[in-house]
């Protein structure tokens, strides 16, 4: 099996921390090294990562994670590098799965999706993990190619739990450093990575993931990672980027007029009209996605949801066309972590 260097970025997370720690096997630690890098915590993170078997690394400042990874990874001594965010739980065997992909030298690298079972309590926590293990799911061929019996890939790269090789990484550049906050870092990493290869996407390494528990909170980190995601598709280098499938854009559009036409229904039969044609056409187009809401949780659970996809698809909108009439100038911006 593959030797590789798993690198925890964090910063005052103590209980998740343990929680992730917690949840690596003896063999884990005995195949493996483990560098957690913290990124100038204030708690006793680092003492807590102490006291396992890791190798902890201090930043001298506040970087983000970015930096925190790109550190690790130039501190790393295998040839395969392991991201591990600090708010995961990892299913038992995960990361002996994980690093066997990387025997073959074929395998550039491997991501993984997030369970739909939150490690968090709560409604929006769950909203948050079901949503987002249907998009993965579906936002690729891999699903076709598993059925077809051949090796699923991606072109994604998760920081949640995701191997890759440390060559292809400093090839590539490492992580984006203009990022000092948890944003889109991934994803513009992702986009590089897209251009020149592709990697497994191994849907049975599952890990439980800690969720945003309050509704505020995701609209927030959605406005803003929109918003930012708009800056890196107007950048020239990622003109081709497919970020989004057609179909997703237009639903998403639909969903924006559906919403915005609403108000206008009391007062224009014209308005009420079009209104109801966009969410009719719109709930069509995400009916695999209601229908995964309904099969998570019933009927309460997906209307809650479905409530819940169109307030955040406004916001998804508002943050991209905030970037189209205003860009930021920088990008050190922090989705809401309350």
């Amino acid at each position: 099996m593959a030797k590789a260097s798993i690198i925890i970025p964090v910063r005052n997370d103590v209980p998740r921390l343990t929680k992730l720690l917690g949840s690596f096997s003896p063999q884990d630690w005995e195949d493996h090294e483990v560098l957690v890098i913290d990124d100038c915590s204030t708690d006793e993170t680092p003492k807590v990562a102490a006291g396992f078997p890791t190798r902890v690394v201090s930043l001298e400042r506040r970087s983000g994670p970015s930096v925190a990874r790109n550190h690790g990874a130039s501190l790393a001594h295998e040839d395969v590098l392991v991201f591990a965010d600090s708010d995961v739980v990892l299913e038992p065997g995960a990361i002996a799965r994980l690093t066997a992909w990387m025997d073959d030298p074929k395998v550039i690298g491997v991501s993984t999706i997030a369970s739909e079972q939150p490690e968090n309590p709560g409604f929006i926590a769950k909203y948050c993990a079901v949503t987002d293990k249907y998009v993965c799911d579906n936002w690729d061929a891999s699903r076709a190619a598993e059925t077809a019996g051949t090796v699923p890939t991606c072109r994604w790269f998760s920081t949640r739990l995701g191997a890759i090789r440390k060559e292809a990484f400093v090839e590539l550049g490492g992580f984006d450093t203009r990022y000092e906050r948890p944003c889109i870092e991934d994803a513009e990493f992702s986009y590089r990575l897209a251009r020149l290869y592709s990697l497994v996407m191994d849907h049975g390494i599952e890990h439980t993931h800690h969720w945003p528990a309050k509704l505020s909170v995701v609209l927030h980190r959605v406005f803003i990672n929109s918003r930012l995601l708009m800056m890196v598709v107007r950048e020239e280098e990622h003109a081709d980027a497919g970020v989004l499938p057609a179909s997703e854009k237009f639903g998403r559009i639909l969903c924006g007029l559906a919403v915005l036409l609403l108000p206008t229904a009391p007062f224009s039969t014209v308005g009420g009209l079009a209104s109801a044609a966009c969410f009719a056409i719109s709930a069509w187009i995400y009916r695999g996605l209601f229908a995964t809401y309904y099969r998570a949780g019933g009927g309460f659970f997906m209307l809650g949801s479905a409530v819940i996809h169109y307030l955040a698809t406004c916001a998804g909108l508002a943050g991209a066309a905030s970037a189209l009439v205003a860009p930021p100038r920088n990008k050190n911006i922090e989705a809401d972590q309350r």
